[in-house]
């Protein structure tokens, strides 16, 4: 009975502070999970052809080539690839364009996977497991550069944080419906008691970081470059004429700072959209993608995305890199070690990434848990860090 008792006065207490974050925290810095993100799926039908692995090393190839083949049979209502319970070697796989789902393994005890290639399978950018949106463009592809790229556009109206409408114009294409877009402006360059991205190289006015171009994780245009991001997803597009659109989004614009001086712009890279690998171990010991590779699990171009229930061994560059994506989730994973320990060691790392949730986790004896670039709407809950550590130099 005391423990009935205890359970329930928890409870009341809960839901009696629904903004447990808003004596320090800014309401206009606040994001609300329930509007931006989802829930993971529990996909339940099998896809039409269903992996037979074999064990041993020189079997990694075949193995993979087993995954992708029925990853490549399902469809939007046959959703699952069931690994069975065994220890199996895999080079790497992609999950393809299709989209909708998840490769599931019997569980962390049961299903373990050595990943012996690492990189190569996520259009450049890395990954033994790739979940990639074609068609992959990125940064500086001439695509979504203006004047001229075929998949950009003027951000020339909408601007307030919150809004779920904007105005885009001198558009180089259509804005995809029902696929994601990128939002930018130019960095502003001096502190206006908004969002400041510098992008000096003297540490004199603000950070030793500066590489000529500044901190360009995003569009470098006219040679200003444009790092302030936020990744939306489009739920109406309306035809002005003269290449302009009215865009709907979700969520809304978040920043406060959106103004016409530092030319907002929007572009879209590629798409794919509920990717999920879940209930299996992948460990990269073997891997030949090196240390620096980012030999793991890469979401790029990937829109309600998710790893869950896995456990993960010794990770290249990181464990899980989110690219261009949003309404990602990590959760309910267990995260150990990396092949290096030194100043590019990382578990979760976002780039360009928007909306996604890191929630119950644990990481044990990594270097960076949590290492956040150019990311924007992230929530990170609940998770537990053990034994980190930095050899390089080997006093730290």
């Amino acid at each position: 009975m005391k423990h009935r008792l205890v359970y329930l006065l928890t409870v009341f207490s809960l839901s009696a502070f629904t903004q447990p974050w808003s004596t320090f925290l800014d309401s206009s810095r606040a994001i609300n999970w329930s509007g931006a993100g989802f829930t993971v799926p529990n996909y339940s039908v099998n896809c039409s052809t269903q992996p037979t692995l074999q064990t041993g090393s020189g079997n990694a190839s075949a193995n993979a080539t087993a995954i992708q083949n029925d990853l490549a049979s399902c469809d939007s209502t046959h959703n699952v690839v069931n690994l069975p319970a065994g220890t199996y070697y895999v080079t790497n796989w992609n999950y393809g364009s299709q989209g909708y789902q998840v490769v599931r393994g019997s569980g962390p005890n049961s299903t373990y996977l050595y990943m012996t290639a690492g990189g190569g399978a996520c259009d450049g950018f890395g990954g033994s497991i790739c979940m990639f949106g074609n068609p992959g463009y990125y940064n500086g592809s001439s695509a979504i550069l203006p004047p001229s790229g075929s998949n950009q556009c003027l951000w020339t109206g909408g601007y307030a944080q919150g809004t779920t409408s904007i105005t885009l114009s001198s558009c180089g294409g259509a804005p995809p419906l029902h696929q994601t877009i990128i939002l930018d402006q130019a960095n502003d360059n001096t502190d206006t008691s908004g969002v400041f991205i510098c992008d000096t190289s003297s540490s004199a006015n603000c950070t030793y970081k500066g590489n000529g171009a500044g901190d360009n994780n995003g569009r470098v245009i006219s040679g200003l470059s444009h790092s302030q991001q936020q990744v939306a997803y489009i739920t109406g597009v309306t035809s002005l004429g003269g290449g302009s659109y009215t865009v709907t989004i979700s969520p809304g614009v978040y920043f406060s700072t959106i103004r016409s001086s530092q030319s907002p712009g929007a572009w879209w890279p590629g798409f794919v959209q509920n990717d999920g690998l879940e209930n299996l171990t992948v460990d990269y010991s073997q891997s030949t993608g090196g240390s620096t590779n980012a030999a793991a699990v890469t979401m790029l171009n990937c829109y309600q995305c998710w790893v869950k229930d896995i456990r993960s061994i010794d990770a290249g560059r990181n464990h899980v890199y989110l690219i261009q994506s949003a309404g990602d989730v990590i959760r309910d994973s267990y995260f150990y070690q990396s092949q290096a320990h030194s100043s590019v060691s990382y578990v979760v790392e976002p780039e360009a990434a928007s909306a996604f949730l890191v929630e119950n986790n644990i990481f044990q004896q990594v270097t960076n848990p949590i290492m956040t670039g150019q990311a924007s709407g992230a929530i990170y809950g609940y998770n537990f860090s053990t034994d980190d550590i930095y050899t390089t130099p080997a006093t730290f």
